[in-house]
């Protein structure tokens, strides 16, 4: 299925087509790709294996063999060349397909870089896991992005890898939990913000991290009133003259159809969010790393016209041998919960 607007992604013909492949599946995992060949056997495997058997993926132009594994896999695959940028990163297009689906059915967001983890997995199936949530009031479970690398220089991936785990296994140990600075004009509600990182350590630093503040937040988000208006040749300079802004390790995976309003993937409105966080490990950091952000950079589809990819080129010479430090742990799900990654959030995210 092609189209070539966000307006037309999902019309009746498509929602129709969408309806009978779902039938009376109770989840459906939901991801926006382009040139995932690396990732997405792997990604597709991850899934299947805690017990999802419908995915809907819209392509956005792959060209190297993405969708060849997605149609043998039998994934429902709605392609589009249409601008990401426009669609709001890509949050339009799942705010449009959330709208197709009926009630009930909760809806998995995940990149083809990120396989969800929560307590209890791989043991417990997904559908398990969510058993209670299913028949809660809340709307949305809050993960985090737990950036994977390997243990040396980036993880060989000549091809597509079979198991992510075993190509980038380590994370880092030390993350903060907080509450996200509030402007003081604006309403004070809690919302939860994770500082840390290898992207952290990459750019800045996390004691830099724990010193920000709404201000700190204020002066970063200038970039906003320009980047725009900006030619595109002097993107980069602009943003090489602003502060940092950190990449959000926020992202709201898991939710009930027609019962939350998107503002973003990192930050949906009107929700209530279940009081267990659960984690999406993150394999950005593969061999492909610095080729995407060369063509990410270039492209300027992502948020502020690429300029989080413009910010990793700078800073991949200091990464050159590895993301690996003194902090580095191994990945386990126990190790996840013993840390408190994986932990009760309620202080940091109900008003």
């Amino acid at each position: 299925m092609t189209c070539s607007a966000p307006s037309v992604l999902f019309d009746e013909t498509v929602r129709g087509k969408i309806e009978a492949y779902l039938g009376d599946a109770p989840v459906v995992v939901f991801s926006v790709m382009r040139n995932e060949v690396v990732r997405v056997r792997a990604w597709l495997t991850h899934y299947q294996a805690m017990g999802a058997s419908r995915f809907v993926v819209i392509d956005n132009g792959s060209t190297d063999g993405t969708l060849d594994i997605l149609a043998q896999a039998g994934v429902f695959v709605v392609e589009t060349r249409a601008s990401y940028a426009a669609s709001n990163y890509g949050t339009a297009w799942l705010s449009d397909f959330s709208a197709t689906i009926r009630p009930g059915v909760i809806v998995i967001n995940a990149d083809a870089d990120e396989l969800l983890i929560y307590d209890g997995w791989p043991h417990t199936r997904v559908m398990e896991f969510l058993h209670d949530f299913r028949s809660s009031e809340y709307d949305t479970i809050f993960g985090f992005l737990l950036d994977m690398y390997p243990d040396g220089r980036a993880a060989a991936a000549a091809g597509d890898v079979d198991d992510l785990f075993s190509a980038a296994p380590l994370h880092d140990k030390d993350y903060i939990f907080r509450c996200r600075p509030v402007r003081p004009w604006e309403r004070s509600s809690k919302s939860i913000e994770i500082l840390g990182g290898p992207r952290a350590r990459m750019l800045s630093s996390i004691k830099d991290q724990q010193r920000s503040t709404w201000l700190s937040y204020l002066v970063q988000g200038q970039i906003d009133r320009l980047i725009y208006r900006t030619p595109a040749s002097l993107v980069r300079p602009l943003v090489r003259m602003f502060p940092r802004q950190m990449p959000s390790l926020s992202k709201y995976p898991i939710f009930k159809t027609s019962r939350l309003s998107l503002r973003n993937a990192h930050g949906p409105t009107g929700r209530k969010i279940y009081p267990w966080n659960v984690v999406l490990c993150h394999f950005k950091f593969l061999d492909d790393f610095e080729s995407k952000a060369s063509e990410e950079a270039k492209r300027g589809e992502h948020y502020r016209r690429g300029s989080e990819y413009i910010m990793y080129l700078d800073g991949l010479s200091e990464a050159k041998c590895g993301f690996r430090y003194d902090g580095s742990v191994r990945f386990s799900v126990p190790n996840l919960v013993e840390r408190g990654l994986i932990r009760n959030i309620s202080e940091f995210v109900q008003a």
